[in-house]
């Protein structure tokens, strides 16, 4: 007579993570690594994702290079079957897309930047002095202005929009 005996062994570990930089610039090459709590007495397998999809990288750290603002992926790592919580890259840039809307002598700067932009400068084309500050600005005189958007990584200037300003009698001013 024989005797089978099947033994299981179930793993978990405790305490996953992924560390991220705490400040991510933009064209910063970023590494993450997977941190745990436990002691692996094993070298194991690392599994990268990025939004569920599996990467290439197999060891705890996972090298992205170049980052770009668009950059807006989740990631996550798996070991010996246990997931890590998702992390997602805040990645910081200047001012891009700086643009200006014009509606009746108000004008209004727009821009996509991370932190949000801090300072909008207004400019009159062929002056070079500001003509005015924030996030809007009433024109004054008719001519082209434009506005310069400004955070800690940097600036932008807008292209010039045409302001035609109306006198009392419907004049050009």
């Amino acid at each position: 007579m024989s005797l089978t005996v099947s033994l299981l062994v179930l793993i978990f570990i405790s305490g996953l993570q992924v560390e991220v930089p705490e400040r991510v610039i933009e064209g910063d090459n970023v590494t993450l690594t997977f941190k745990t709590t436990c002691s692996l007495t094993v070298r194991p397998t690392f599994t990268w994702y990025r939004n569920g999809h599996r990467l290439s990288s197999s060891t705890d750290q996972l090298h992205l290079q170049p980052v770009s603002s668009d950059n807006k992926d989740r990631y996550h790592c798996a070991v010996l079957g246990q997931n890590s919580s998702v992390v997602t890259l805040n990645v910081r840039y200047g001012p891009k897309s700086v643009s200006v809307s014009n509606s009746s002598e108000t004008l209004t700067c727009s821009s996509d930047a991370n932190p949000p932009v801090q300072n909008y400068t207004w400019f009159k084309e062929g002056g070079s002095s500001p003509v005015g500050s924030g996030h809007s600005y009433r024109a004054l005189q008719s001519g082209f202005y434009y506005c310069v958007a400004q955070n800690e990584h940097g600036s932008q200037k807008s292209a010039a929009v045409t302001v035609t300003v109306k006198g009392i009698n419907g004049g050009r001013i």
